[in-house]
């Protein structure tokens, strides 16, 4: 993995952990139950297990549903926020 691709895998969860934080969503489960993802794969992912490490773009697509900026995830430039 490239050093841009970890940058952007904790962004990603860095944006989960902000949603959860605002009560937004209760947590990853709560995630990955609205857009049917399993959610044993992402904890393997956000905590470096069995080789899982990298997201899909379409989650990303699916943060910027909740007003999280998908330019932040990918470059970590601006806000947060759109």
């Amino acid at each position: 993995m490239t050093p841009a691709e970890e940058n952007i895998k904790i962004r990603f969860f860095q944006a989960l952990d902000f949603l959860k934080e605002q009560k937004i969503i209760r947590g990853i489960g709560t995630f990955c139950k609205a857009y049917n993802l399993d959610r044993a794969r992402l904890s393997k992912i956000k905590n470096k297990l069995y080789g899982f490490h990298t997201i899909e773009a379409v989650w990303v697509a699916y943060l910027a549903e909740y007003g999280i900026s998908a330019n932040w995830i990918i470059t970590g430039k601006g806000s947060i926020l759109n």
